[in-house]
């Protein structure tokens, strides 16, 4: 056997949609070959560690697994390891003759990391038969080689997508929401169609303003613009150098924080800060990730996270630093180890909490409470790991209810957002008690997140609640697909419309907006589509096509069509029957609403997926 002749391998990217996917997507063309179980064994365990995604989170691949299968299961394994969130599995494509086809959903910015993997699924593959073959020169060195190369790769490329977590969270509520979305630039995502569309930039929305983003970063820029107006904060000042660091502690009566000025959740803050070796410690720690550092007032009291949309309340959460709860029988270090053997809590990038770690930070709070890592916590005793109470350093995020916030505090977060001009926001408030009203109670803000993470552990519903609000409807324009030349008394009728000015038609390769064009040179189906789908005057769509196999290069621009209308006869098209009824085939599951057919052949195959797709129909021309 040739392994090079047995394993036939294409990839190749439709950067539109096809095959009833509302994703873009890799099409794999491959041989249906079985693997060796030590092969198999091998491939997946590398997935599974190097990717750190749980075995618990996927299902396992069957033991007679054949190589396309495997390659499905991998991309799947692989985008859930860079939480792209993709919620579709890729398939298998039947009917296939002398290879299979696979198609692998994507997101836009996956593509190359897919395209890679598959490459080196493919190569490690054919290594393996050259060696299975028989003694061939060097082959055994290659195989280790591409195996080196993978397992590189693979620790790479489970890095996350997309910057933050808001991203994803917002792209999977919009597939569970029937909301259709197409990427602008980098991490600016444009939610719904035409005069329908929002565009949100993580949890930035088209009301965002640049002035009030610009101050919120700047935390003594915050503190000033909050105090002119009467809100307590604490009284930070910038500090240039260890030494200013440790003279400005030594003036305030008890524990400080220092932080960098301009970076969010709680990268390189440090708390309870009570001797100058650790101010000064914590001083060269906020400066290796700004030039501008701060020094404030410790102020005690329950950190809570309160999000305020368009001046009202959203959602609240206090955030529990990280620590461990006593049993009178465990050491500290037993403890932690206890804690992070939790499901929850975890290095998997599955999991919903971070481990917890016994670092420097970690022994300096233990030594503040007389604590040592060797010791037995009393039962019922809490103690701290961590000054900060943010998740991404450990901390437990806890739902609170609107009912058990006093009125006070939650005018004050929204007099906060009113005072930067925020739209969305996160503020961040250290208050005794979040039931006392703050002019009773007292309380500081501490920072406020123009672009907060709005989490996962309790909130996951609030992406979806801000996508309902920032779009309207689902989204979607009603969208016309013409296979063919749309006829004459077709294109007469539409010109009689009362919106006919903000009918967007894609026709003879041209781009037209109530009649007119709208670029100099031609334009493809796929890139005036998506022309027309990015123009918010544009209340409707019309598509001509009279070449399918170009479009099955592109795919559609639009994840799905409300009516699809067939020619006659697909001769129109210079299509075999065989062909024809392929391209149809992926074609149909796109569709949401009606076909209209004339032509007789495709008739069967209509049928058979309008019984699969309940709330379609299908419209015979007499």
């Amino acid at each position: 056997m040739d392994p090079n002749s047995s394993v036939k391998f294409s990839a190749r990217y439709v950067s539109g949609y096809w095959y009833g996917l509302r994703y873009p997507s890799i099409i794999v063309d491959v041989a249906e070959i079985s693997l060796s179980e030590s092969l198999q064994r091998y491939l997946v365990d590398q997935h599974l560690t190097r990717l750190m995604v749980s075995r618990n989170t996927l299902p396992a691949p069957h033991a007679s697994l054949e190589l396309p299968s495997l390659l499905v299961w991998m991309c799947d394994t692989l985008h859930r390891a860079m939480d792209a969130a993709i919620v579709d599995s890729g398939f298998i494509v039947p009917g296939q003759s002398s290879r299979a086809r696979c198609v692998i959903p994507v997101q836009s910015l996956s593509v190359r990391r897919i395209t890679t993997a598959l490459n080196h699924y493919y190569g490690i593959v054919v290594e393996t038969l050259h060696s299975e073959v028989g003694p061939i020169a060097g082959a055994g060195e290659r195989l280790n080689k591409r195996k080196l190369s993978l397992e590189k790769f693979l620790d790479e490329a489970c890095k996350p997508l997309f910057l933050g977590s808001n991203t994803a969270h917002f792209l999977r509520n919009a597939h569970y929401l029937g909301i259709p979305y197409q990427y602008l630039y980098k991490d600016l995502v444009q939610y719904g169609y035409s005069s329908k569309r929002s565009l949100l930039q993580s949890s930035f929305t088209p009301q965002t303003n640049v002035i009030a983003v610009q101050l919120s970063r700047d935390k003594i820029a915050t503190q000033h613009i909050l105090k002119s107006v009467g809100i307590p904060t604490a009284a930070g000042v910038r500090v240039k150098s260890e030494q200013q660091a440790v003279e400005v502690a030594a003036t305030i009566c008890g524990p400080t924080v220092i932080k960098p000025v301009d970076k969010d959740g709680g990268l390189a803050v440090s708390t309870h800060l009570y001797e100058a070796a650790d101010v000064a410690a914590a001083y060269k720690a906020a400066r290796r990730y700004s030039s501008d550092v701060m020094l404030e007032r410790h102020f005690d009291g329950r950190d809570y996270r309160i999000v305020i949309y368009r001046d009202a309340f959203l959602w609240a959460i206090e955030r529990k630093p990280a620590s461990i709860l006593g049993d009178g029988v465990h050491t500290v270090v037993d403890l932690v180890a206890m804690a992070n053997s939790a499901k929850q809590r975890s290095r998997d990038k599955s999991s919903a909490l971070v481990e917890l770690e016994l670092d420097d930070e970690a022994l300096r709070l233990l030594t503040q409470q007389s604590l040592s890592v060797d010791a037995v916590l009393p039962a019922g005793q809490r103690a701290r790991l961590r000054g900060k109470a943010n998740i991404g350093a450990g901390g437990v995020p806890v739902t609170v209810p609107k009912a058990d916030i006093h009125p006070d505090n939650i005018e004050l977060c929204s007099r906060v957002c009113q005072a930067l001009g925020l739209d969305l926001a996160g503020v961040d408030l250290i208050i005794p008690d979040i039931s006392i009203s703050w002019l009773h109670g007292g309380c500081i803000v501490v920072e406020v997140n123009a672009q907060p993470q709005l989490g996962q552990i309790t909130s996951a519903h609030l992406y979806g609640e801000i996508l309902r609000r920032e779009v309207d409807g689902n989204g979607r324009v009603p969208i016309t697909l013409i296979v063919g030349r749309g006829s004459e008394n077709y294109w007469a009728s539409l010109a009689c419309r009362d919106d006919y000015a903000s009918v967007g038609v894609v026709r003879d390769n041209r781009v037209l907006v109530g009649g007119k064009h709208q670029s100099p040179s031609p334009e493809g189906v796929f890139a005036g589509g998506m022309a027309l789908l990015r123009d918010r005057r544009i209340t409707s769509i019309i598509l001509e096509v009279t070449n399918l196999k170009a479009l099955a290069l592109t795919g559609l621009p639009c994840d799905q069509v409300d009516t699809l209308i067939l020619p006659s006869t697909l001769i129109e098209l210079d299509l075999n029957d065989r062909d024809g009824q392929a391209l149809v085939e992926a074609l149909l599951p796109q569709v949401a609403s009606e076909v209209v057919c004339g032509d007789e052949k495709l008739l069967p195959t209509i049928e058979i997926w309008l019984a699969a797709a309940p709330g379609r129909r299908l419209l015979v021309p007499e």
